[in-house]
């Protein structure tokens, strides 16, 4: 799990499949200037994954979402001490309509120079999605 400001958060990853080609999107939310993987605070009274279900079916793709598997955990080192517990996400009765502030991203739209500011912490998960193959 995930500390932001002393509570646990866990991550959703979505992608699809461009159709007709091997790329894939990613769903990024944009919270205050920056593009990041969809994140919630953890209550301890309903658990990480249900968490996690819960505002993504409500918040981000407005449809019943299935946790598929965790992805993996990842440290960052910049002194907070933070995790990120991300997990496989899908979104079921079709695929998440873009708003204001929910949008599907393809790889060349996300580095550093790019016109949308992707978070920190998003730029090193997708850098591992790709080396692996999963985006």
């Amino acid at each position: 799990m995930y500390e932001k400001n002393g509570k646990r958060v866990v991550a959703g990853i979505a992608t699809r499949r461009i159709s007709g080609k091997r790329e894939r999107k990613i769903l990024l939310v944009r919270k205050k200037n920056t593009w990041g993987i969809p994140e919630t605070e953890v209550r301890p009274s309903i658990g990480d994954q249900e968490n996690l279900r819960n505002y993504l079916s409500e918040e981000v793709f407005g449809r019943r979402v299935g946790i598929n598997q965790l992805y993996k955990i990842f440290r960052y080192s910049n002194g907070s001490g933070r995790e990120v517990e991300t997990y496989f996400v899908t979104a079921y009765g079709g695929r998440a309509e873009e708003r204001n502030h929910v949008r599907w991203f393809d790889r060349c739209e996300i580095n550093p120079k790019g016109e949308y500011s992707i978070s920190n912490e998003t730029s090193k998960i997708i850098k591992h999605l790709i080396e692996e193959g999963h985006f």
